[in-house]
């Protein structure tokens, strides 16, 4: 009778290099349709396996994972227990490119991340993560290639032609809502929330802002000057970063760790700014990894994997975008904050011009086939090319979309008198550099030009940033629809006419105040005091005479006061003054918004 087979694979590591022979041997097809794929310029998608370790090697392990070509990765699994003994159980997957264990960083670093950074230092968003198993070389590899970002990026060279700043963050990685300690002796707290690594693991928020983009606020972002800061701050960083013992890896990396580098050239100033994010994903684990582990690490694992099974979703859903199916794919960026920071990547609503690489990190042992089948088989479904971007096309109602052209020319057109000088305000600058510049800074370039006032200023800062709001709204067609905002302003032929001649109830005006008031005093005409038939006072103490003569006009006024929203104001019809024409210095155009029932200076 024969000895039965062994059902541990370790001792049938003999019979597994023969079937590997084999199968190399016979030389397998290639699929001619997954390898002749269009490739996506603007995603590249890789594999790196690394070398087996010193005590793999100890323990009898072999490679199970090996690289075909510079693009085919075969996956070899044993089958044991059949008639006839082992069966090699082999999947082909096809990517970008394949690195294997003899490839360097240096290597992986001027195929994959060099043109990263020139499309960075171009303005583009640029966007390189790794994932994979646990203790597959995620955080070996990002970390190398952040060391050599920062000796190609500020270089002597050029290090004074470009502003770098860098943040660094994670993702917490307990369940616990309150804060822990691990195993480093520093606090963490629950899964989702982001920690500043440079700023002692303070939480940080994630938001969206007007234009769909994501900001992190309260991280600090401090300026970096030459590749050693550089790396003595990512450095820094890898110290805070929290580190558990697995049943894979004795230092794997308990969070998802994010670098963002973020770019400007202040020679160009009409340049945008330039991001480079580098992602370090936490480790994933296999069940058969896992049992072994107490709850506190079970939970944690568990909160790992969900947030990448939300990754993978996202990129499922990016990987279907534009299929002929004709079916609008949901993309759940949203729903954890590891997709919503890297929403950029996702999003295919984005207005940002975005490159990325991704890095599938291998375990090449025969033992760890299954995780690693399934890092390549998501890795494979990002290969699926998308649409690219569509132009940017300029919309009259979008500012975001305008050119310098339309900006100088809008501000020219709906400036009000005086004129405010375009050179000063958008010398160079696109509608979207204008609407992201701050409030005070577009009031300061306003002012330059003669007699304008900070009042008017602001009016057109306000008038623009409503036509940017309005733009993002869902518009509507239909016929007779108003906007939401209603003008004081006057026809154009009674504009002509003096504006003394002129006053009228309704009419909103600026005056001069009996006592000085550190906001614009203004007041909405209601009648000529000689038009009221009963005695009565305003607030200033003034009667109102009731009766028409021939002294000098005055008029009962109801106060408009500044309210706690920027900018804007209120009519208190029930506190009024009586106001001398001779005090009456110019007529202000007031637009009432229906739905912040408040009034904001208009031009």
């Amino acid at each position: 009778m024969e000895n039965p087979i062994s059902m541990d694979p370790l001792e049938n590591v003999e019979s597994f290099k023969l079937l590997v022979d084999r199968f190399s041997c016979k030389q397998p097809p290639i699929d001619k349709q997954k390898a002749n794929m269009p490739r996506n310029e603007d995603t590249i998608i890789a594999a790196r396996i690394r070398p087996l370790l010193l005590e793999e090697k100890e323990t009898g392990q072999v490679e199970g994972t090996l690289s075909r070509n510079s693009t085919v990765v075969d996956v070899h699994g044993m089958t044991l227990g059949l008639p006839g003994g082992p069966k090699l159980r082999s999947s082909e997957f096809y990517l970008d490119r394949v690195y294997g264990p003899n490839i360097s960083t240096e290597q992986i670093y001027n195929q994959l991340a060099a043109p990263l950074v020139e499309f960075a230092l171009g303005g583009g968003t640029s966007t390189l993560f790794a994932y994979g198993q646990t203790g597959s070389g995620k955080t070996f590899t990002v970390s190398g290639l952040e060391k050599i970002v920062a000796v190609n990026l500020l270089h002597e060279e050029t290090v004074k032609e470009r502003n770098v700043f860098v943040s660094i963050f994670e993702l917490g990685n307990t369940l616990n809502s309150g804060y822990g300690r691990s195993d480093n002796g520093y606090s963490f707290s629950k899964f989702n929330d982001l920690l500043d690594l440079l700023n002692n693991r303070k939480p940080v928020q994630i938001l969206e802002d007007s234009f769909g983009e994501t900001r992190i606020v309260g991280a600090i972002q401090p300026p970096v000057h030459s590749p050693r800061e550089l790396i003595a701050l990512i450095d820094k960083a890898s110290e805070f970063r929290k580190t558990q013992a697995t049943e894979k890896n004795e230092f794997s990396s308990r969070s998802h760790a994010i670098c963002r580098i973020s770019i400007t050239q202040p020679m160009i100033p009409a340049a945008p700014e330039g991001m480079l994010y580098l992602v370090d994903l936490a480790g994933s684990e296999a069940a058969q990894d896992v049992v072994n582990h107490d709850s506190d690490r079970m939970k944690e694992t568990r909160e790992i994997n969900n947030s990448l099974s939300v990754l993978k979703d996202c990129i499922r859903g990016r990987a279907q975008v534009g299929s002929s199916s004709g079916k609008k794919p949901y993309i759940p960026f949203r729903q954890s904050v590891l997709s919503k920071t890297l929403k950029h990547l996702f999003d295919p609503t984005a207005g940002r011009l975005c490159k990325m690489s991704v890095i599938a990190c291998i375990n090449p042992s025969f033992l760890d086939v299954g995780p690693s089948k399934n890092t390549l088989r998501y890795a494979e479904m990002l290969r699926v090319p998308v649409p690219t971007s569509k132009p940017l096309i300029s919309d009259p109602e979008n500012p975001s979309t305008w050119s310098n052209e339309e900006v100088r020319r809008w501000i020219a057109e709906n400036s009000g008198e005086p004129l405010i000088n375009p050179d000063f305000v958008a010398p160079y600058y696109t509608g979207k550099q204008i609407v992201e510049m701050d409030d005070m800074e577009f009031v300061r370039r306003c002012m330059k030009s003669k007699d304008v006032s900070k009042e008017q200023a602001s009016a057109l800062r306000s008038k623009l940033w409503q036509i940017h709001i309005d733009s993002q709204r869902p518009r509507k067609k239909e016929a007779g629809y108003n906007s939401h905002r209603q003008s004081s302003r006057i026809p154009a032929a009674v504009a002509k006419t003096p504006f003394k001649a002129r006053i009228r109830p309704g009419m909103v005006v600026r005056y001069k105040a009996k006592k000085p008031r550190s906001y614009p005093t203004m007041a909405m005409i209601m009648c000529p005091d000689w038009a009221v038939e009963t005695e009565v006072e305003g607030t200033n103490k003034q009667a109102v005479r009731g009766i028409r003569g021939e002294g000098p006009r005055r008029y009962l006024c109801s106060l408009v006061h500044p309210r706690t929203v920027h900018n804007s104001y209120q009519l208190d019809v029930w506190s009024q003054e009586i106001i001398d024409v001779d005090d009456i210095e110019a007529e202000v155009i007031l637009e009432y918004d229906s739905a912040t029932r408040l009034y904001f200076i208009g031009v």
